[in-house]
Formats: structure tokens, sequence, C-alpha cells
């Protein structure tokens, strides 16, 4: 085999000397960047949304009119979600409008990087100053709702 020869054969088959030369790197680096760029989209789109609403302790729609011994009476529920901060998924999924199953995938993911702690049967913040609040039921012109006084590291969104 000589120059010529050589030559010959790169100029008939340049593109594919040019494909493979581009194609190692794509191989080598691709997933590694196609993986960190899927869990960035997971964090921000997914698993944010559930650390805002235990960062601002949120009641869920659907037990917030709730009162399950007439006037007087609170939710267990919100009551361990104003004192200690810590949601079921099934009040996660609620408060954010989306699937248990969705929701449970962020809570496993959560929990796998040390972000949330399992705590009174729900999830919180891993290391969160426990949040106290007594709460109030009282009648307003528009209907009963709570109030939360003597609050320390709370805020109730509704």
């Amino acid at each position: 085999m000589n120059w010529r020869a050589l030559i010959d054969f790169l100029h008939r088959w340049q593109w594919l000397v040019a494909a493979i030369a581009a194609s190692v790197p794509t191989v080598y680096y691709g997933p590694k960047k196609l993986l960190e760029t899927w869990d960035w989209y997971v964090d921000r789109f997914r698993d944010r949304p559930i650390l805002e609403v235990l960062r601002e302790v949120r009641i869920p729609k659907k037990l917030a009119p709730f009162s399950p011994g007439g006037p007087g009476e609170v939710s267990p529920t919100i009551i361990s979600i104003a004192k200690h901060g810590s949601y079921s998924v099934g009040d996660l999924a609620d408060i954010l409008s989306r699937s248990h199953r969705s929701v449970g995938k962020s809570v496993r993911r959560l929990r796998a990087q040390g972000k949330i702690e399992l705590d009174h049967g729900g999830f919180k913040l891993k290391g969160s100053l426990p949040a106290t609040a007594h709460l109030e039921e009282t009648w307003g012109p528009t209907g009963r709702f709570l109030i939360a006084r003597k609050c320390t590291n709370v805020r109730l969104h509704y």
C-alpha cells in the first residue's frame, strides 16, 4: 500500500471517516449529558414544587373547609401539618394536583437525595425545625375558617 492508494481511499470514503470521528465523542459524552439534563428537568418540574410546599406549609384543598366533629374541632391532618409540617403523599398530591404515583416517585427521589425525611406518618424537610401553631376555628362573614395563633416557623397558605 502506497501513499497514493491511501489518499484515493480517503477521497472515496471521507464521509465515513468524518462520521466515525464525529460519533466517537458523541457516544462517549452523550449519555452522561443526556442523563444530567433529564435529572435537571425532573428536579425542576417535579421535585422542586414538593420542596416548596414543605417550606410553605400549605393546607390540602380537600381538607381546608373540613371539620370532622363540627365547630371547635379541627381535622387531625391539619393539626399534623400545622404542628409538625409533615405531609402524606395524598396531601401533597392534592395540593399540587398531581397523581399519587407521580408524587410518590418524587418523594422517593428526594428521600434518596437526603432532602426530606419521614416524620409523624408524613414527610417533611430534613433537619427543619418543628413548626408550632395553636389552631383555632372561628366563624366569619364567609363561614368557618382556621386561625393559627402563636406560630413559629410556619406560614399557612390555602
